[in-house]
């Protein structure tokens, strides 16, 4: 698709930082603090110039892009009436780079939450700080959705690496430690090193930067808002910090206001989450999940007040064959057709892949006469009822003749015994296929944000330096990829994007992936003993 003028985009981001109003309250944060004379630049032209700067047009996110845009790439009739051209002395003026990283710095003390540089603060004040600017640019990511887009029933939710402009800290060496020297100090104080995915934009494992931290929404397959990937919230931390925290506060301050009761898609490193921090945090906001399992993760464990057998979050009935249990995990749960003119080698790659596929479903398959049957919903404290089975029932020992499994109809498994791993379908049936696999959402939208031929954030993308200056660049970046993401859907619609943000809003009416009966079909009591 062409890339649309200057003029143009800089509308769609003016719109939407009127609609995320958070203009007014920058100015006032900034007035409270700094006196002198008035500005010409206000804070809502420098927003929009921000949000237009990550643009493939430029892709960058530095003051320098946004003072080209600010002065160059407007309009001068648009720059007139902006005040952001003048004349004095006969001579047509226009904004000095110094007015734009002025303002920039005004916008960053009032919003800077970092740890470096609120040490006047006490703990309470710098939370208040956090929340109100993680508030702030969350509402500049919402204004940049149509409010007559629906909300998703189901949110993809995952980590990023993105790196710094500055260097990394790096370890004292022997000449150093023996003159009593410290180490090297990075000049970003908030970056830390940490652990990154190796990709083809990425090659080294290692970097020194932040964690972006989003949800992605996934729309109902076969919906008109299917190919709607927009990244709907967002959180930045050091790389080195634990993601567990800065996610909850995520899912509270920015997503379930607005998409209560969502389902979260997740993939396998958050089922090593502990569940007294995670898991059990969901249920108790009433949202659901659906993740992968890691091979350290599925081991089998016996209940003994029920005399289930808990596998990767789902119960089964006591004398359930444990060699059944040795389940092996494929890297794909589908394969992708094979091309007319494959080469051999594609060919057997494939070949071995679809028979990898082929196992794994015939191992899963062989374990579904075992796996107990979910009875209504998950009660709120945590314990979810299930219907027993009567496969296999003849080859129970003593032991598990006498067990709840055995001799009941139904029984009550306890919060504690389903464990972190519980989720609505079990792991590796079509169905939890079906919604699993639309966690690509975020992979995509992050492909998208780090590729070189999308917006580019790898290192140098921008030059902002400690978390808050970085916050809001990256905020930047996202409005940019919603804008775009909403323009393409608008396109292939017929329709105009402009116009979107006026219409009505609409519910989602479609189911948005499977979901469990409420009531599934009983299997049938157990024989009387």
């Amino acid at each position: 698709m062409s890339l649309r003028s200057v003029e143009t985009e800089f509308d769609r981001a003016l719109s939407v930082v009127r609609r995320s109003q958070i203009a007014p309250h920058l100015e006032d944060a900034i007035r409270s603090t700094s006196a002198g004379r008035p500005r010409r630049l206000s804070v809502e032209m420098l927003l929009a110039a921000l949000l237009v700067a990550p643009n493939q047009r430029f892709r960058s996110g530095t003051l320098v892009t946004v003072h080209r845009i600010l002065t160059d790439e407007l309009s001068a009739s648009r720059l007139r009436r902006s005040d952001l051209m003048w004349d004095e002395h006969g001579q047509a003026k226009t904004l000095t780079i110094r007015q734009v990283r002025y303002l920039f710095k005004q916008i960053v003390r009032a919003m800077d939450f970092s740890a470096h540089t609120t040490s006047g603060l006490d703990a309470d004040d710098i939370l208040d700080v956090t929340d109100t600017t993680h508030e702030w640019l969350n509402a500049l990511v919402r204004a940049s959705l149509p409010d007559s887009l629906p909300t998703a029933e189901m949110h993809a939710i995952d980590a990023s690496a993105i790196p710094a402009w500055s260097l990394g800290r790096r370890r004292a060496t022997d000449a150093q430690r023996a003159a009593g020297r410290p180490a090297t100090a990075s000049v970003d104080p908030d970056a830390d090193w940490g652990y990154r995915t190796v990709t083809t934009d990425s090659a080294t494992k290692k970097f020194f930067g932040y964690h972006l931290n989003a949800a992605v929404t996934s729309y109902t397959p076969g919906s008109p808002w299917q190919s709607i990937k927009a990244i709907t919230a967002f959180d930045l931390v050091a790389a080195n910090a634990g993601l567990t925290e800065s996610t909850i506060n995520l899912l509270d301050d920015a997503l379930l206001p607005f998409a209560p009761r969502t389902t979260l898609l997740v993939d396998r490193g958050y089922s090593n989450w502990v569940a007294p921090a995670w898991a059990d945090q969901l249920h108790a906001r009433g949202v659901t999940q659906y993740l992968d399992m890691r091979d350290d993760n599925l081991g089998y464990r016996e209940d003994p007040e029920t005399g289930v057998i808990m596998f990767a979050g789902w119960p089964f009935s006591p004398w359930t064959p444990r060699h059944l249990f040795n389940i092996t995990h494929p890297k794909r749960y589908s394969i992708a057709p094979l091309a007319p003119n494959a080469s051999a080698p594609v060919r057997r790659r494939h070949a071995r892949s679809a028979a990898k596929v082929e196992q794994f479903n015939a191992q899963i398959q062989a374990l579904a006469p075992y796996a107990l049957v979910r009875n209504g919903r998950r009660h709120a404290k945590g314990h979810q009822r299930f219907f027993t089975r009567t496969h296999g029932r003849e080859n129970a020992t003593a032991a598990q003749r006498r067990t709840k499994a055995f001799t009941q109809e139904t029984i009550s498994v306890s919060s504690a015994v389903l464990g972190k791993h519980y989720q609505p379908h079990r792991w590796g049936t079509p169905e939890w296929i079906a919604a699993y696999s639309r966690r690509t959402a975020v992979e995509g939208a992050f492909g998208v944000l780090k590729a070189r031929t999308g917006y580019a954030m790898t290192r140098g993308w921008t030059r902002a330096i400690g978390i808050t200056a970085n916050t809001i660049m990256v905020t930047a970046a996202i409005v940019q990829y919603n804008i775009q993401v909403i323009r393409r859907w608008a396109a292939k619609n017929a329709l105009n994007d402009a116009d979107l943000y006026d219409a009505p809003s609409k519910a989602d009416a479609t189911p948005s992936g499977p979901r469990p009966a409420a009531n599934p079909q009983r299997p049938g009591a157990p024989p009387a003993t």
